[in-house]
């Protein structure tokens, strides 16, 4: 349990930079101006409409952080990804290119491979989701400008090579 809140919280802080910081305060200071708005409005129905106005900014947040962080701020095209678990050895080869296609330049990158259970049931999809067998993660700093691409390869210890897995990179 402790090493599943231990990844969760180091991929959490892995994505913060200013510009989601930025997002976030922006969206949060809507949530307080319709919240005050609400507090002051006369009548029931102008009422109820700013709180659920300033309800639906607070919950829109963490996705709209996430959204302009991956498709606009920091949005990166994968040019090849050639990456699999070795056959004879405990092992996975990370091969990938991608290109820097955001409004940003990258600064930090983490590859996350994630394998699945074997049987993949509507239960077993939950729980991959949820709690997932294992992360075997992949952190490389590298200065990537807006326009150009990189290429990246390692072989990290990797014991589920007969599941199948999730492959994810994410970069600021």
């Amino acid at each position: 349990m402790q090493e599943m809140i231990a990844g969760t919280l180091h991929r959490m802080l892995h994505g913060m930079d200013l510009a989601s910081i930025l997002v976030g305060a922006f969206l949060f200071l809507l949530f307080v101006l319709f919240f005050t708005i609400g507090l002051r409005a006369r009548g029931g129905f102008f009422r109820f409409l700013y709180f659920l106005l300033s309800v639906v900014f607070l919950f829109g947040i963490p996705p709209a952080i996430v959204y302009s962080s991956k498709y606009y701020f920091h949005k990166i095209e994968i040019t090849y990804n050639h990456s699999r678990p070795l056959m004879y050895s405990n092992s996975f080869l990370i091969d990938i290119g991608f290109k820097n296609n955001g409004k940003l330049a990258l600064n930090k990158c983490l590859i996350t491979i994630i394998p699945k259970r074997k049987v993949q049931n509507l239960l077993n999809k939950i729980r991959d989701t949820l709690n997932p067998i294992v992360y075997i993660s992949y952190p490389f700093s590298q200065k990537i400008p807006v326009g150009k691409s990189y290429e990246a390869s390692k072989i990290l210890p990797y014991q589920y090579k007969k599941y199948d897995f999730n492959f994810e990179i994410n970069c600021r």
